[in-house]
């Protein structure tokens, strides 16, 4: 099963989470001036709430399937 993207401008959980990791990495380098560190924070915050909020819809979509399957009769009975 593959995810499916509802916006196609937004990234998938794994795109945001890798350029998440870069940002950091470019964070943590050393190498970037003040005005640079904070265009970074800025766009990793955004990153971070992209995988926030799919990490949330997966949660939801797992809790339904589990929900779904302990109202289904057992079988085994």
């Amino acid at each position: 099963m593959t995810e499916e993207k509802a916006d196609p401008a937004e990234p998938t959980y794994e795109e945001a989470l890798g350029k998440l990791e870069e940002i950091v990495s470019a964070m943590e380098s050393g190498e970037l001036k003040l005005e640079q560190l904070i265009n970074h924070y800025e766009e990793g915050m955004r990153y971070r709430r992209i995988c926030q909020d799919k990490l949330r819809a997966a949660e939801k979509r797992i809790q339904v399937l589990e929900e779904s399957r302990e109202a289904e009769p057992s079988l085994a009975g």
